[in-house]
């Protein structure tokens, strides 16, 4: 293979490298992970022994593995990825006609990146699967809100809706959504912003909104406090979600406000408006979990949307002095230093299936990888 390197100070971020590495984990990984299982958080290091079993519905994080295969796929033409990403569609499709009830709004991740894009990388029933999840999706709308719940509650009582949703609704904005598909998932977006943002660069990671449909408090699952603006992964859920908007266009002539909160959000998340990896929230005392999902997240979001070279080397060095990117595919990640759930003390600085997917979308975007968000029509 041949090696071109982008070079900041003394270090070479050998990029070539780094995909070969990807490729080759991601092999040893869809072909020794047993069938049923779906990689996850790691509690030992190794991918294989964090996944999590078949269960119903199939676990979330399915999404970000497909959208994985999907993306080594596409770069290598690899034989064992391809079995792995039809057999993982064929599944998911089945469940997803099976067991929709049982389905939250990640259906929103699951449409996208298993089921949207290039033509190559989908199976047939791909467009099904899309009009199910969008489907699954309109069923969760609380109707006094107007919100997509993220997990469709008691329709006469209140609802939750979280910054994450920025990257599950945007399948309502896809060139196949009907009308009131799109107007539903514009009005939910619109509320977000309207609700969540409590300042720039600032956002909560969630709302409770009354069984009168009117905005009531905020909380957290995952932040340090219901209150807390600084959960880095929600963070970068919503700067990718408004680049996603903006393409779309959801927030129609705004564009300056929006443009300007993007920056405020990536001047906390990323080099060099940060100095150093982040943490799991910016606003947590006494904590040492970082989370390097939530860097690959809002610069995977920056490089599909125009972001630079120089952008790209300067968080890649940031990951790799903080000892985050896999240079061996033994473990079969390719990110460590990620987080899932820091209250339930659950996947801290480990492996995560969106942290690697979306370190693969920057990673693959200098080559013309186009990620399944710039491909919904």
């Amino acid at each position: 293979m041949s090696h071109s390197f982008l070079v900041i100070g003394e270090l070479p971020v050998d990029i070539p490298e780094l995909v070969s590495v990807a490729i080759s984990s991601t092999e040893r990984l869809a072909r020794d992970l047993p069938e049923g299982l779906t990689p996850y958080y790691s509690k030992d290091g190794s991918m294989i022994a964090g996944s999590w079993p078949d269960t119903h519905p199939i676990p979330w994080t399915v999404a970000f593995w497909l959208g994985r295969l999907r993306a080594i796929e596409e770069v290598s033409g690899s034989d064992v990825v391809r079995e792995r990403r039809v057999y993982e569609q064929e599944r998911l499709i089945a469940s997803l006609q099976s067991d929709l009830q049982y389905y939250n709004h990640d259906l929103g991740f699951i449409g996208i990146l298993g089921f949207t894009g290039n033509e190559q990388t989908l199976i047939g029933g791909a467009a099904e699967a899309r009009e199910i999840c969008r489907e699954g999706l309109m069923s969760l709308v609380h109707v006094p809100s107007g919100m997509v719940d993220t997990h469709g509650g008691d329709a006469d009582g209140e609802a939750k809706a979280i910054v994450d949703s920025f990257m599950n609704v945007p399948l309502l904005f896809s060139g196949e959504a009907s009308e009131e598909q799109r107007a539903t998932g514009i009005a939910h977006e619109r509320r977000l912003w309207t609700h969540l943002r409590v300042r720039p660069g600032h956002w909560f990671q969630g709302g409770m909104f009354a069984a009168n449909g009117a905005f009531d408090r905020p909380f957290t699952k995952q932040g340090h406090a219901p209150d807390s603006t600084g959960w880095t992964r929600g963070l970068s859920w919503v700067t990718y979600g408004l680049r996603i908007a903006l393409a779309q266009g959801v927030h129609g002539s705004e564009h300056a406000e929006i443009d300007e909160e993007i920056s405020a959000l990536d001047d906390r998340l990323l080099a060099p408006g940060a100095s150093s990896l982040v943490p799991w929230d910016l606003e947590a005392a006494h904590t040492e979990a970082k989370d390097s999902g939530a860097l690959a997240i809002a610069l995977a979001g920056a490089m599909q949307f125009g972001g630079s070279t120089d952008l790209l080397a300067a968080n890649l060095q940031a990951l790799e002095s903080a000892g985050a990117i896999e240079t061996e595919d033994e473990s079969g990640g390719l990110l460590s230093l990620s987080t899932y759930h820091v209250p339930h003390n659950i996947g801290i600085d480990a492996h995560t299936t969106w942290g690697d997917y979306f370190y693969l979308e920057a990673l693959l975007a200098p080559s013309g990888f186009v990620s399944p968000y710039r491909r919904l029509g």
